[in-house]
Formats: C-alpha cells, structure tokens, sequence
C-alpha cells in the first residue's frame, strides 16, 4: 500500500512537471492615438486567464495550456479582438494589440 501511494505520488510530480508553462505578452493600445490602454482586459477564452493591462498597455498571461487558443482584448468604448494562436509559439515575442474606438451612436 505505501509503495502504491509513493508510486503515484512520484507519477503525480512527473506529470504536473509536463504541464503547459506558455506566456503571452502584448502591449494594448490606441489604434487611433497609439496611447496605452491603461486598464485594457486580456482574457483566454474558455479559460479562467487573463490580465489586465498596466499603465503602459502592458499585459503578460502565464500557464496557458498547449494547442489552440482565442486571446480575447476588450476596453470599454472599444471594439473587442479575436487573437488565435497555436501554443507553444515559435518564439517569444510581444504583441502589439491596437484597438478601434467604437464611433459614437447618433440618435
């Protein structure tokens, strides 16, 4: 019996090894200014991941899993976008994302 609990015990520490330690870096921003979206929101889709961007526009989202993926931007007064990515990348680099400012609605 303690050889199957230390058994199972090692596999457990094995596998949790394997699992998925992707990032993803992007920089939010005016598509029409080129100014940050201080407060921007990134989300991976079906997932409970996500960042909020900083004074700089900056967001960095770890431990996405494996395979593919929708990087979902949104700001409020802004039209969301759809990023699909295949994880891991071919190389670590950071996104620039630039969101359009939705017009204003005429009555």
């Amino acid at each position: 019996m303690k050889f199957t609990f230390v058994l199972t015990f090692l596999l457990f520490l094995g596998f949790s090894g394997l699992q998925a330690q992707n990032k993803f870096s992007a920089k939010i921003l005016d598509a029409t200014t080129s100014k940050p979206l201080f407060g921007a929101n990134t989300s991976v889709e079906g997932t409970n991941l996500g960042a909020t961007a900083n004074e700089e526009g900056s967001i960095l989202i770890t431990k996405i899993p494996n395979g593919p993926q929708v990087i979902i931007f949104s700001f409020l007064g802004y039209t969301s976008q759809f990023l699909n990515l295949n994880f891991p990348l071919e190389e670590e680099m950071t996104f620039e994302i630039r969101l359009e400012p939705k017009g204003e609605e005429m009555e």
